[in-house]
């Protein structure tokens, strides 16, 4: 996600639905979008471009600790991921 904030002008992003979560962290569905900037900083470079993936969200009371992606097909990995990550608490689904 960094590589492509450094590339892509008006990078935004959006949660589409929110899979599972407790009190440290959850799992979502997350879109980005945005156009990608040319190798001479011209906004031609590539175009458009928007991607749907997975990501796992391991939180404190503060901040965002960590961020696992995971492909927009392998919900049952993220989801199990997750509960390994926060085995001693039950997610909400």
């Amino acid at each position: 996600m960094q590589a492509e904030a450094a590339l892509g002008p008006g990078l935004a992003g959006e949660v589409r639905r929110v899979l599972a979560w407790n009190r440290r962290g959850l799992v979502v569905e997350l879109r980005t979008y945005g156009a990608m900037w040319g190798a001479d900083g011209a906004t031609d470079g590539g175009g458009p471009f928007e991607n749907v993936f997975l990501s796992v969200f391991m939180t404190s009371v503060d901040d965002v600790r960590s961020s696992t992606l995971f492909d927009l097909t392998d919900a049952d990995s993220a989801l199990a991921w997750f509960a390994g990550q926060t085995s001693t608490e039950s997610p909400t689904t």
